[in-house]
């Protein structure tokens, strides 16, 4: 339920084993990718850089880095680049954190030009997309009886309906109302996941 909601947004109840839940979705940290990348200087022909590129889906990236990159600073660590994090710009520009998108652990990249030279870019390592979360829990577990069930439900709509009654619920809010009415240990975090 928490991956189709926007930043800051609460669901609607979530049934579960354990009984209702209001769900607040606190922060999206989209997919993040580690990168290495060997450098060659711009006046570099596109018959290197092929040559460079199919021994890098060949050799150890990393000692190719070492062999024949032109980045002094990642050379050494065989191209390591470091994590490569959405909206933000990384020492090479816009365009590593464009071409870092969207690749998979182990792709490497056809060389591609830069105002520093010509790239061949690895992704080593993709965190995939970080959801934090937080939830207010209304026990209704199995075994209760449909008397039970149903009084769980009604108090967490009247919960829902009170936090949704200001549509910019502040997280602060939620996290009182959390504290207060929670039953779940998380209550003593606010309610985070």
């Amino acid at each position: 339920a928490a991956s189709k909601l926007k930043e800051n947004e609460i669901s609607n109840l979530v049934k579960s084993a354990e009984g209702w839940h209001i769900i607040k979705l606190t922060d999206r940290q989209p997919p993040q990718v580690k990168v290495c990348h060997i450098l060659l200087k711009k006046e570099a022909s596109k018959k290197r850089a092929r040559e460079i590129y199919k021994r890098a889906l060949a050799e150890s990236f990393a000692t190719l880095a070492k062999e024949v990159s032109e980045d002094e600073n990642s050379r050494i660590q065989g191209g390591k680049l470091g994590f490569v994090f959405p909206k933000s710009t990384h020492r090479f520009g816009d365009i590593i954190r464009k071409k870092s998108e969207g690749l998979k652990e182990g792709e490497v990249l056809k060389p591609f030009k830069s105002e520093h030279g010509v790239h061949i870019l690895k992704a080593i390592e993709v965190r995939p997309e970080r959801l934090r979360v937080s939830h207010i829990l209304i026990k209704a577990p199995k075994g209760s009886s449909k008397a039970e069930i149903k009084e769980a439900k009604k108090k967490a709509k009247k919960i829902l309906d009170e936090l949704k009654s200001d549509p910019k619920t502040s997280s602060s809010r939620f996290i009182r109302m959390a504290k207060k009415y929670s039953e779940d240990p998380s209550k003593d975090r606010g309610g985070d996941l």
